[in-house]
């Protein structure tokens, strides 16, 4: 539960890719409910599985920006508001 862990709201982060192109935004969440951080992404979409493969960069960019700071990650979900379930979007 991300509320009784170390963890961050709309935490915003700056990187750079690997062409050197500084990349920006803010991440949903994340928490730290063991030895590694969860990323969590909230979409609005009411079929967040079938639309998973449009969010893929993005969140590979999130878990990017956390590694740049020397923190491990799990894979990243995206939550929909709309739905019950969660989904992860890394293979």
């Amino acid at each position: 539960d991300a509320t009784k862990s170390e963890h961050g709201v709309e935490v915003p982060f700056i990187t750079a890719d690997a062409s050197r192109q500084l990349l920006a935004g803010a991440i949903d969440l994340i928490f730290k409910p063991g030895i590694e951080w969860a990323v969590v992404d909230y979409k609005t979409d009411t079929d967040v599985a079938s639309s998973a493969d449009r969010y893929r960069r993005q969140l590979f960019q999130y878990e990017q920006a956390l590694r740049a700071c020397g923190l491990s990650t799990r894979p990243a979900t995206i939550q929909s508001v709309r739905a019950v379930a969660t989904s992860e979007v890394n293979e």
